[in-house]
């Protein structure tokens, strides 16, 4: 890859000072594994605004006086909220989050099909580009004041599809810069970001549902444009394309280990040492293995893909787990308001406890499958 084409990112870690024992490869495993887990929680903060607005979109109106000192003859307790949502607001919401899940799932396919043959900085950087975009076109319904709930459902599939890309991108790019071996915890950790994402998208969502609604769905719109420009200019694709050579590796076999240049040391001693600068490097063998560039791997079809073993059953026990989780995800803030007798932005700051508790578990079972795992080898 040529210095032209090389992220800012890239530079910029070259020319930062670090400790001579920390190697190259340590530093960028680190400084992908921050960059990634940022992106992945901008990700999850746009997929909050609507659970968190239903609060704002439908409102019990029973205690209010209709303009004008009217009667509601058809005792419609909806009359004040948002139209088109002032009335059988819960079946039109429902229908809202099913098209968003269901084109979110169609596009899956599609985006992890097109995520492994394009490159990943610019399929990332435009997947939350136009995830921040149909975001905003969502709020502009507040501002615009439209009442077409064809234009709510659009604005659905819109983000359902392009919320949809961002997941198969990180994943791949966290699969190209971390090994097998030690991979459970680290992704443990890293998968805190959804968690870290939904708390904060609560929280930013929560802050102007009460008075303008609008802006629940603009601002983490505007916050993932802005990651998307962030994500161009800093993300690194993998090890070979700024001269490191590749981590995708059986966890027993070790490929010609890079370590620094110590007259006084021994091969044992530098084999247990970490990649350093490429200027000062020599080769130690040990067993080689001819593993092939990530740029010349030829990407796995979605046929191939069921046909892995566990694939199959795996997306069945799934699919069950992401039904309950979403139920919580889009109506857990509707939930408390009705029994708990709460505003709109207390009842979304409470559910947000909820997300609190899966960070945790998620650390906490990679841990203990990883440690399981490691004593049985």
């Amino acid at each position: 890859m040529t210095l032209s084409v090389v992220p800012i990112g890239a530079r910029l870690l070259r020319r930062l000072p670090r400790p001579r024992r920390i190697g190259q490869l340590a530093v960028h495993r680190l400084y992908i594994f921050i960059v990634t887990y940022l992106l992945l929680v901008v990700s999850y903060i746009i997929r909050r605004p609507l659970g968190v607005s239903k609060n704002a979109l439908s409102q019990n109106c029973s205690h209010l006086v209709p303009p004008g000192g009217r009667h509601m003859l058809d005792n419609n307790t909806e009359w004040c909220s948002w139209k088109p949502f002032d009335h059988d607001s819960s079946t039109k919401f429902a229908w809202l989050d099913f098209t968003y899940r269901l084109s979110y799932s169609i596009a899956m396919f599609l985006a992890g099909y097109i995520a492994e043959r394009m490159d990943q900085r610019l399929f990332l950087s435009s997947a939350l580009m136009f995830s921040g975009s149909w975001l905003i076109f969502s709020g502009i319904a507040y501002f615009a004041d439209i009442h077409s709930y064809v234009y709510f459902v659009i604005g659905q599939v819109g983000a359902g599809v392009s919320q949809s890309t961002a997941w198969p991108s990180v994943v791949t790019l966290m699969g190209n810069w971390f090994g097998e071996k030690g991979r459970g915890l680290v992704f443990g950790f890293w998968c805190t970001s959804s968690s870290v994402g939904n708390i904060l998208g609560i929280f930013i969502a929560a802050a102007f549902v009460n008075f303008a609604w609008g802006y629940s769905f603009v601002i983490p719109g505007l916050i993932a444009c802005a990651a998307a420009i962030f994500a161009y200019f800093f993300i690194i694709v993998d090890p070979e394309s700024i001269g490191i050579p590749d981590v995708n590796l059986n966890p027993d076999v070790e490929l010609n280990e890079v370590v620094p240049i110590d007259a006084n040391a021994s091969t044992a001693n530098l084999c247990e040492s970490a990649e350093l600068e490429l200027s000062e490097e020599i080769i130690v063998e040990k067993k080689v293995i001819h593993h092939e560039p990530v740029h010349d791997r030829k990407p796995i079809t979605i046929w191939g893909a069921i046909l892995i073993p566990g694939v199959v059953e795996y997306s069945i026990c799934l699919f069950f787990c992401k039904a309950v989780y979403y139920a919580f995800f889009f109506w857990l803030p509707v939930y408390i308001k009705a029994n708990l007798e709460v505003g709109n932005e207390m009842a979304a700051d409470i559910s947000a406890a909820f997300d609190g508790g899966t960070a945790h578990c998620t650390v906490k079972h990679s841990h203990d499958r990883q440690t399981y795992s490691w004593s049985d080898k």
